[in-house]
């Protein structure tokens, strides 16, 4: 049997660099959404929005979207309401655009999920329609 370690780098911005790029979030992300913040701003999640994304052609957030639900659901501060699903989706864009990701400009829904739809993204050199 041959065994092959696969490595990964993914870079994973502060909650100030989001701060930055999304001022509307930069204060709940220091404060009551630190927690999910952290939650979803992990190697592991930004794998399963890459794979959604370019093998399954869905928007990434339906590579989280079920472990989002999940945590807000259990969290005793937290709701779900549309400024937390709204927030999630700009945590998820700047994981996307921080590893090399663009946003199209085009929504797909995502069915399955407590989210009615959500951002395509695609390969900063990626040509082709996507």
């Amino acid at each position: 049997m041959n065994v092959k370690i696969v490595k990964y780098s993914v870079c994973i911005p502060s909650v100030e660099e989001f701060g930055d790029v999304f001022p509307q979030y930069g204060h709940h992300s220091k404060r009551e959404g630190r927690w999910l913040y952290r939650k979803i701003m992990v190697p592991e999640n930004f794998k399963a929005m890459e794979v959604v994304t370019l093998t399954l052609g869905l928007p990434a957030i339906a590579g989280v979207a079920e472990m989002c639900y999940d945590a807000v659901f259990n969290h005793e501060y937290t709701g779900w309401f549309r400024f937390t699903r709204q927030y999630i989706g700009a945590v998820v864009c700047m994981m996307m655009m921080e590893n090399g990701f663009e946003r199209t400009g085009r929504v797909r829904s995502v069915r399955g999920t407590m989210f009615s739809k959500g951002a395509m993204y695609r390969l900063k050199d990626y040509v082709g329609d996507m």
